[in-house]
């Protein structure tokens, strides 16, 4: 299963061809001796044009690499897009039932699916404002980082969220941090609020 969605492949892909493409055109380009601005001549021999293929193909080979990271960059993950429009199902759905998640203010780590989609209903009901303002990926696609502000009870909260996916494209680690400390300390309080509830809906979720 890929978390890529079919217009971000496509732009992937064809990044990757340009790419490609350039750096086997400059292979052949030196190989066969073509140096940097060698004129090329039509096979009649009539006229001349001077098309620096070795360039050419250096450029095109970085315009490929440029275009797949302008890609990277704008693509935005399916987790995030989740989380932005407020659909848990989806969130749910993009977890491993292995998921173990990390809380910013808990020790002990929390395992397990039905677990996980529950602190995350949680953490939904008492952020306010919440937004992401950053997005960050690893060239491999199985590590990503979304940075995050919000308010809890009034106090300012910037976060980042620290995903890891399996070789499925399911999410099997997040871990949460969040700063300064006064908005650690409002958020503790509040999910220590919702906890109870927390509990009730993941105890529900696995018996279901």
């Amino acid at each position: 299963m890929s978390l890529l969605k079919d217009r971000d492949f496509l732009l992937l892909f064809a990044g990757q061809g340009i790419s490609r493409f350039g750096d086997g055109l400059y292979t052949a380009a030196t190989a066969t001796g073509v140096a940097p601005g060698t004129p090329w001549r039509p096979r009649d021999g009539r006229g001349s044009v001077h098309l620096d293929i070795a360039r050419i193909a250096r450029l095109g080979s970085r315009a490929g690499k440029l275009f797949n990271l302008l890609t990277m960059e704008t693509a935005v993950h399916p987790f995030r897009a989740a989380v932005e429009a407020g659909d848990h199902d989806a969130i749910e759905a993009l977890l491993a039932e292995d998921v173990v998640f990390t809380s910013p203010v808990v020790f002990k780590p929390y395992p397990g699916k039905a677990m996980t989609a529950a602190i995350l209903r949680g953490a939904a009901r008492v952020f306010e404002g919440f937004h992401y303002v950053r997005e960050i990926n690893d060239g491999g696609g199985r590590d990503h980082a979304f940075v995050f502000k919000a308010t809890v009870d009034g106090r300012e909260v910037h976060g980042c969220d620290f995903l890891h996916v399996d070789e499925d494209g399911l999410i099997d680690e997040l871990t949460v941090m969040v700063r300064p400390l006064s908005g650690a300390q409002a958020l503790a309080a509040a999910m220590g609020v919702q906890f109870e509830r927390i509990t009730a809906e993941a105890l529900g979720a696995s018996t279901a």
